[in-house]
This record gives structure tokens, C-alpha cells and sequence, in this order.
């Protein structure tokens, strides 16, 4: 029997956004440290800059190459200092019709010194400090109003994977020719980690926002309305499709999760005791570092669990049985709806 979402006892969050194509561009930002989307190692160009080549430490960005001299261009793909780059992200903003000064479109700190379409210099502000294109000259930042946007594929090189915000199971890459940004799907039950630069069990990671399955809430022939699913991704977790209408299924469900104490039940599409529910998914979900009943026919095995993921199955013993409430093998006969067949 189906429950209202009234009396079902869940906590409801809104998931964040889906974006409907992969994020081509960030805004330069001190406190948008690009290294947070990449392993520790990754060797990058600087955001901003043409310049200077970083590497990601602890998830920061570090300078570690400074390009001058008669070769002044960080090379994203070879990682090297090189004498001219035909990158369009480094390529002077001068035409025919420019000022004598125009503000660098990859840094507001920055300035070009042109002649007509021709490059004669280029420059920076003093910290703290904007180039101010209308009055020529540098002013402080506080007086203007600019902002700076870069293309991940513009600073990143070939076949390095960062993360995807947006989806715990998809990182991105960029190609070696273009910077047209590339979205790469992990295989079925695993998700990225971006501190450790691949796809490893969904179970491991923290994941703030789980993809949505397939058809999650029907499609046109037959939605599911006013209706409770199981995220297919953990336990305890669920969404709630909304009453959209005949044919309209809801294309941004909201997600739930059951109490530590519970699982989702499909078939009853409510939260149940956890050793009353089957689950395909792992079955520490919610057990801290602790121990969680196995669906092994015979409620004789049970999970070892570490930060909520099965580290391993034991076995109690001949004649002994798992205890779900305490936790412990008991000799005392134990019965459970998910360990029955």
C-alpha cells in the first residue's frame, strides 16, 4: 500500500540543479581554486594567465613554473615554457580600433599595450589593483566593476580527468586539439573521486547528489505520479516524484533519505527496520563503522563496515546467528524478512 508523502517518515532535501550540458566555463575567483577538481600532481596552466604553469597540491593550486624572457608562454599540453602559443586564450585582444590600452580579457589585473591590431606589450596592474580601460590606468578594484570567465579547456591539458560537480558518476576531460570539454561516465556502480583521479565503488564516496536512473519517474506513456522510488544508489535513499499531470513524468524528483535505522522499501514505498528489507546496494549504508546484517540465506553472516561501507562478510559460526539490534552473533535463533530466502 502506498504511503502519502504526509505520514511517510522521511527527511526530504531538494538535490541540487541537473545542468543540461557540461560546464564549459568558471569565473576567475581567488576562492574558486580550480585544483579542487583535480588529483594531487596535476600539472595545469594558471587560470588567468599565459604565463605561469601550477601543480595541485592538497587540492590547491601551486606556482611552479614562471615562463619569461624570449620563451613567455606556458605550454598547457607539454608543460613547458615555449616562445609563442597559438592558443586563442592567449592571444592579444588588440584591433584596429582599439585604445592604446586595453584590459586583458583573461585577468582584469591584466593590460595590452596595442598599436591598431597589433600587440606591443602586455602587463600587469599592482595587486589589489584593475586595469580601468575607459580612463587608462589602474585603478583600484573596488572603483571597478569587472569579472574574468575561462574555459577549463583553455588551462587543462589533454586526458586529465577532473571532476564534474554536478554528478557524483561523471568527470570531465579536454582534447588535445579544441576546448570543447568532454564528459566521461563511469562504469555502472562507481563513482569519481577527484583527490584520487578515477571511479572507485559509489558505496566509498560521499556523494552530495546522486544521478538520476533512467526514466526515474516514467516517461509519457506511463508516469509515475505522486510516487516514491528508490534512488538505486544506496538503501536508505529515495525520490519522490511529483503529480505533474496524465503522460507528464516529474524530470527533477526530489531526493529523500530514511532514518540509519531504516531502508526504503519499494514495494511498500515507505522507510522500514533495515533487517526487514532487501537492498542491492550496500548494506552499510548508514552504519557508521559498526556491523550490518548480510541478506545471506540463514541470518548466520553479517557485514563488517567502515565509514559505511562493507569492508567485509563474516561468518558468526555453526549455530549462531547475527543480532541486527546488537550488533553481535547470538546463539539465540534469529529471523529477518532480509536473510529469509
Amino acid at each position: 500500500m502506498r504511503v502519502s508523502s504526509i505520514t511517510l517518515p522521511l527527511t526530504v532535501v531538494l538535490l541540487i540543479s541537473l545542468f543540461g550540458s557540461a560546464i564549459q566555463k568558471e569565473t576567475l575567483s581567488a576562492d574558486n581554486d580550480i585544483c579542487r577538481l583535480f588529483a594531487d600532481g596535476a600539472k595545469l596552466r594558471k587560470p588567468g594567465s599565459c604565463s605561469i604553469g601550477i601543480e595541485c597540491k592538497n587540492s590547491k593550486s601551486v606556482d611552479v613554473l614562471v615562463c619569461s624572457g624570449t620563451t613567455a608562454f606556458y605550454d598547457r599540453l607539454k608543460g613547458t615554457c615555449v616562445k609563442s602559443t597559438s592558443d586563442t586564450y592567449c592571444k592579444a585582444p588588440c584591433k584596429k580600433t582599439s585604445p592604446k590600452y586595453v584590459v586583458d580579457p583573461k585577468n582584469c589585473n591584466g593590460w595590452y599595450e596595442c598599436n591598431g591590431s597589433k600587440e606591443v606589450k602586455r602587463g600587469n596592474c599592482p595587486d589589489g589593483m584593475h586595469f580601468d580601460q575607459k580612463n587608462q590606468i589602474c585603478n583600484y578594484s573596488d572603483q571597478l566593476s569587472c569579472s574574468s570567465t575561462y574555459e577549463f579547456c583553455d588551462v587543462v591539458p589533454a586526458n586529465i580527468p577532473f571532476k564534474d560537480e554536478a554528478n557524483c558518476h561523471k568527470y570531465f576531460e579536454c582534447p588535445a586539439k579544441g576546448t570543447k570539454i568532454e564528459t566521461v561516465v563511469c562504469p555502472t556502480g562507481l563513482y569519481y573521486v577527484a583527490a584520487l583521479g578515477e571511479c572507485i565503488a559509489k558505496a566509498q564516496v560521499d556523494c552530495y547528489k546522486h544521478p538520476y536512473p533512467e526514466e526515474v519517474c516514467g516517461n509519457s506513456k506511463i508516469a509515475l505520479r505522486n510516487r516514491f522510488v528508490t534512488d538505486e544508489a544506496t538503501c536508505r535513499g529515495y525520490f519522490y516524484c511529483k503529480d505533474l499531470g496524465v503522460g507528464k513524468p516529474d524530470s527533477a524528483p526530489i531526493w529523500g533519505q530514511c532514518s540509519v535505522s531504516e531502508f526504503f522499501d519499494q514495494e511498500e514505498e515507505a522507510c522500514k527496520p533495515r533487517a526487514h528489507v532487501k537492498c542491492s546496494e550496500d548494506r552499510c549504508d548508514g552504519r557508521g563503522d559498526g556491523r550490518a546484517l548480510s541478506e545471506r540465506k540463514g541470518c548466520q553472516y553479517y557485514y563488517e563496515c567502515v565509514n559505511d561501507y562493507t569492508l567485509s562478510e563474516e561468518y558468526c559460526g555453526d549455530k549462531l546467528y547475527f543480532d541486527e539490534v546488537t550488533e553481535t552473533c547470538t546463539s539465540t535463533r534469529k529471523e529477518y524478512s532480509a536473510c529469509k530466502n
